[in-house]
């Protein structure tokens, strides 16, 4: 028997939130400032913020993430990035995400790795794609994104898959710490010849 038993993400995850819209104060990015980034910038290589918001802001809390959050850009056209789950990387982490973002909250940094492999699964992305409604722009809510199925493994075949998802963020830290320290030596001899 091949069957496999299946667990709602609802059920899986610690908590799935779509923020409501919020007023945006930019700021000059200083250590008083909060990067801020749109759904687009989460796909890139090295995100990079479209503005610093202000630490103190109200309701800026509803926006942060970290290592233990699934992303999923909730608009736009079925064959683009609406349901491309992204776990946070470089400066994502601890920063501000648009509301376009819907945030599955899980357990541990291993849960999520699990979870994002199951999304970029075959099965895991038809799932999403077909939950979308609206013709113009699709859009995804919390619920349906709730109701999609991932396979509940036995705890020592999840652990390891969702370990190899969780790399897969911290190789990217990693590349992108090392892009920019290397970026730095380089301004740096260039500055020292050009003097």
């Amino acid at each position: 028997d091949s069957y496999c038993p299946l667990i709602r993400i609802g059920d899986f995850a610690k908590s799935i939130i779509e923020p409501l819209r919020f007023k945006r104060v930019p700021i000059q990015a200083s250590e008083l400032g909060v990067p801020f980034f749109g759904t687009s910038s989460m796909m890139w290589i090295e995100p990079q913020p479209s503005y610093h918001l202000p630490k103190r802001m109200a309701g800026i809390v509803n926006y942060l993430v970290d290592e233990c959050t699934v992303l999923v850009p909730r608009s736009g056209q079925l064959n683009g990035l609406i349901g491309t789950a992204v776990l946070p990387i470089g400066d994502l982490i601890g920063g501000a995400i648009t509301e376009d973002a819907i945030r599955i909250n899980c357990h541990t940094v291993t849960d999520a790795g699990y979870l994002l492999i199951s999304l970029h699964s075959e099965y895991g992305r038809r799932q999403v794609k077909a939950r979308a409604f609206g013709s113009s722009i699709p859009h995804l809510n919390v619920d349906q994104l709730g109701k999609v199925l991932i396979f509940d493994l036995d705890e020592d075949v999840r652990l390891e898959i969702g370990s190899m998802g969780a790399e897969i963020a911290k190789l990217r830290n990693k590349a992108i710490q090392l892009e920019s320290e290397a970026i730095k030596r380089i301004d740096g001899i260039i500055e020292g010849v050009v003097r």
